[in-house]
């Protein structure tokens, strides 16, 4: 008998459904009236002792996700999209010199659309996913209630990231009790519509008694998800020694990896969800402490605090900081040798674009920059004057050339000048 079947029952009867319109449609998924019959019976049976009864089994919660999942592809593809966007945009982001990364708008806008369409396909897969009636389970009239619900279920979700990093203020332990007591927050609020502090204080309270129950639950279904991705990581490290470990390669290994975390995170709402049902049927007159509500407002309160604490020392110290790199003496320099070897041509090179433009090194940098030969960043200054090339190698280690030296290492940006920073 299938549990997902059973379970489908029950939700129709604590929706008020009646027996007939159950079987009605029970048989209209393919099932027989003998098999409609039994699976009645069970249903109501676990109803009727639901109070005797214990958790689902983490094996059963990752089995009735997984027949779900093989059934909503759609689901799947939906949860698929802004991983993809995000692979692209991290591919993209580490290819780019370090200077425009954060400026580059086309990127800085692909990210933006990532982060909304998180957001938008994980509502509508929460909505699909906690709706008991199968003619409403449809993309379309999730999409409408998204379209009104996706801002308040935001910031549910910003609530619970606030909270749990208070927690994690007071090392790992703390910060794992509450990020239990709230896990079921999100599903509070798309089934029972409690908003805000609400949904975080209704998950404690179907937590509470049982949180050592329900690590273990999700423990347990946490470790059969990555069963699978451990295959694949086995599979793909093969892949790579006969194919090579190319470009290309790689961000197709990253392509399958998030198609495969998007059956994992449609596989994970489905089993929390029903995880949440199930502390639901048992603690129907469960109510939170008096206590918690303050106490998860001084999480908040704190959390906010240490992240303005973070940003103000973090502000403080980086004027500090360039302060001192303008002011810092070259680490260490290093003759001809020690350099990249294409900095032996720049004197020449240079010398030779000025004779041929009555000795102005105007544009110079234009000859130099291919010569950098390097798989790194490339700054270079010029004028009609002097010259300075500077590049940072993958290490992070600066080397720098100009008119009067052929090259030097050292640990600060030479920025707009001309000259590389005199050695003392």
């Amino acid at each position: 008998m299938s549990p997902e079947l059973i379970n489908a029952i029950k939700e129709r009867l604590q929706a008020g459904q009646s027996r007939e319109e159950i079987e009605s449609a029970v048989l209209s998924m393919g099932h027989t009236k003998e098999v409609c019959a039994a699976a009645y019976t069970l249903a109501e049976h676990d109803i009727q002792n639901k109070s005797a009864a214990g958790l689902p089994r983490a094996r059963d919660l990752f089995k009735n996700a997984w027949e779900f999942a093989q059934s909503r592809f759609d689901l799947v593809a939906l949860l698929f999209i802004p991983l993809v966007l995000e692979t692209l945009g991290s591919f993209w982001f580490d290819r780019l010199p370090e200077g425009d990364r954060f400026v580059n708008a086309p990127l800085l806008l692909l990210f933006l659309a990532t982060g909304i369409a998180y957001v938008v396909t994980i509502a509508i897969a929460l909505k699909i996913v906690a709706t008991k009636d199968d003619s409403q389970k449809t993309i379309p009239t999730a999409f409408a209630w998204m379209i009104t619900h996706a801002l308040p279920l935001l910031w549910v979700l910003i609530l619970s990231g606030l909270l749990i990093f208070g927690g994690l203020l007071f090392f790992v332990i703390p910060g794992l009790i509450v990020a239990i007591s709230v896990t079921f927050a999100q599903y509070a609020f798309v089934d029972e519509d409690k908003r805000g502090m609400e949904a975080l204080i209704a998950s404690h309270a179907l937590v509470r008694g049982r949180w050592w129950k329900v690590v273990r639950k999700i423990f347990g279904f946490v470790i059969l998800t990555l069963i699978p991705l451990f295959l694949f990581g086995i599979l793909y490290g093969v892949g790579t020694l006969v194919v090579g470990e190319g470009t290309y390669v790689m961000l197709a290994g990253e392509v399958l990896t998030q198609a495969i975390s998007a059956v994992m995170s449609l596989m994970s709402l489905h089993a929390m969800y029903h995880l949440y049902q199930a502390l639901k049927e048992r603690s129907a007159d469960a109510a939170p402490g008096a206590y918690v509500r303050p106490r998860y407002l001084a999480l908040i309160l704190l959390c906010l605090a240490s992240i303005a604490a973070l940003v103000a020392v973090a502000t403080f110290f980086s004027e500090k900081l360039e302060w001192l790199e303008e002011a810092a003496t070259p680490i260490e320099t290093i003759e001809t040798r020690g350099i990249p070897a294409a900095f032996t041509g720049f004197d020449e090179a240079a010398l030779q674009f000025a004779n041929e433009r009555n000795g102005s090194y105007a544009g110079v940098c234009e000859v130099l920059r291919p010569l950098a030969e390097v798989e790194g960043e490339v700054t270079c200054n010029d004028n009609e004057t002097a010259w300075a090339l500077q590049t940072t190698d993958s290490f992070g280690v600066r080397y720098c050339a100009d008119s009067t030296t052929p090259g030097k290492m050292l640990p600060t940006p030479i920025g707009s000048r001309t000259e590389c920073i005199s050695v003392e």
